[in-house]
């Protein structure tokens, strides 16, 4: 447990030295490629996310779906056509992206990342700050300093992921 303490402070050392690229975000009309963080904390919830991935607001466009069941290892994860299922051997030891898939997120120049993550979780928060989205989105946290847009939601709605998503889709509309 100490060990796994230490590599996430390296990790979040390594974080701050990345520089954040500063691009102009694309009218929310013209929004082409879009992706997705979402963390799981049991397969119960994938109904939500399939619901999220059913929205209107992704038809014509390209979504990538990323999310970070937590199972045991000896679980297998779910197969689901647009979504990638990743888990602790995806990162290196210091909790950042490592694996082809997680890299491979990373480097998408997706027009909008919609970080959907109402808990803070370290290997999905690096991967959203490693994004090389033009616009990221999310929860209004202290730790967020990275997202463009921050949306902040009453302590009764706080854990409600579907909500956030809806959330970020009404101010996204109103700002662009």
């Amino acid at each position: 447990m100490v060990l796994a303490s230490i590599r996430k402070i390296s990790g979040k050392n390594k974080l701050k030295k990345l520089k954040v690229k500063n691009v102009s975000p694309v009218p929310f009309l013209k929004i082409k490629t879009v992706g997705l963080i979402y963390y799981l904390k049991n397969k119960s919830e994938l109904k939500y996310l399939l619901k999220i991935q059913k929205n209107l607001f992704f038809e014509n466009k390209e979504v990538q779906i990323i999310c970070w069941l937590k199972t045991t290892k000896k679980k297998p994860q779910p197969h689901l056509e647009g979504i990638t299922f990743i888990e602790r051997v995806d990162f290196n030891s210091n909790y950042l992206p490592g694996s082809k898939a997680a890299r491979h997120f990373c480097e998408q120049n997706f027009d909008l990342l919609m970080d959907l993550n109402t808990d803070y979780h370290f290997p999905l928060h690096a991967l959203a700050i490693m994004s090389n989205a033009k616009l990221k989105t999310g929860i209004d946290h202290k730790l967020n300093w990275h997202l463009q847009v921050k949306i902040k939601l009453n302590d009764a709605k706080h854990n409600s992921s579907s909500y956030l998503f809806d959330q970020i889709l009404k101010y996204l509309e109103k700002l662009f």
